[in-house]
Formats: structure tokens, C-alpha cells, sequence
């Protein structure tokens, strides 16, 4: 019986693993997308600033 829990631990535990490996991933898509967003923004500012763009209306 206790090798049949160990056996369920185990492969909870690379389940796990897996799940961490997942959300590790995740979250540099999430910090590389936030930081291609934070660029645009910076480019429309900047195209602003030089009369390139139109301003937003309110």
C-alpha cells in the first residue's frame, strides 16, 4: 500500500514539474509581449513628438 502512495507522489510531483516548466514559459511570453507593447507606445510618442502622428481624441 505505501509503495502505491509513493508511486501517486511521484508522478504528482512530475506533473508538477511540468505545470512549473508551463507557467515559467508563460510568464516570458507575458514579459517579452509587455515589453514589444511598452516599444509601440515609446514609437508613438516619439512619432508624436515629431508631428508624424495625429493626437488621440479625447
Amino acid at each position: 500500500m505505501l509503495n502505491l502512495m509513493l508511486e501517486h507522489l511521484r508522478v504528482i510531483r512530475a506533473d508538477l514539474a511540468v505545470v512549473r516548466d508551463d507557467v515559467r514559459e508563460i510568464k516570458h511570453r507575458q514579459n517579452e509581449m509587455a515589453r514589444q507593447i511598452v516599444g509601440l507606445r515609446r514609437d508613438q510618442v516619439g512619432e508624436r513628438r515629431l508631428g508624424l502622428l495625429d493626437e488621440p481624441s479625447a
